[in-house]
């Protein structure tokens, strides 16, 4: 006999007695108990997403001291192995691809017990990869060029130097307005329509010495 509609994270005792005709004996029957699982987790969220890492976070369950954790590439259809996260509600995921699509099911469960079989799922894209390939260009007594390999899935580029940010949408960026003789450290980051990642490319540029 299955049991349906029952309430989470609850125990319950089933009592099985004997009998013929609609006759039962009250007095002599078997039992036996089971507690059901936590409810499934609610409210992921992600944040600090990168191109290959990106923390996620839930709304732990009642009854649930332990979660396990199954990633999928959503883009080739291959899964990890399950992860299993302990007395938390946080995790970071680390080693993923650029540019990807992932789905991120989270499981309730009791320690020794096991998870339950429906979990609560979520999808993020990971941010595109750093731009490649950066070169110093065109170099004048008061400007030059920078400019890059783009990234696939990169939409847009955050170009920073000295505290001041220039977006583009292409592969290069001109810095004009300097002093003979300066190194300026560029930075270029690269992001889609959800934001920039972390991490960017660095080179160093030098514009002319006055003779």
């Amino acid at each position: 006999i299955s049991f349906s509609g029952l309430l989470p994270n609850t125990l319950y005792v089933v009592q099985v007695f004997a009998g013929l005709d609609s006759e039962y004996d009250t007095a002599q029957f078997e039992s036996a108990s089971a507690e059901t699982f936590p409810a499934p987790t609610s409210s992921i969220v992600f944040a600090d997403d990168d191109s290959t890492s990106i923390s996620a976070s839930w709304t732990g369950a009642a009854g649930a001291n332990e979660y396990q954790l199954l990633l999928t590439d959503t883009d080739n259809g291959t899964s990890s192995a399950p992860v299993t996260v302990s007395g938390g509600t946080s995790y970071s995921l680390t080693g993923l691809r650029s540019h990807t699509h992932y789905t991120l099911t989270v499981f309730s469960g009791v320690n020794g017990i096991g998870f339950e079989a429906v979990g609560n799922s979520a999808s993020f894209l990971t941010r595109p990869a750093p731009a490649t390939s950066l070169q110093c260009s065109g170099a004048t007594f008061s400007s030059f060029v920078v400019s890059w390999t783009g990234s696939i899935g990169a939409a847009v580029y955050n170009v920073t130097s000295s505290g001041v940010t220039r977006q583009t949408i292409g592969t290069s960026c001109s810095f004009d307005g300097l002093t003979p003789a300066v190194a300026l450290t560029v930075v270029v980051y690269a992001g889609d329509s959800d934001g920039f990642g972390s991490v960017g490319s660095t080179i160093s540029c030098l514009t002319l010495t006055l003779p």
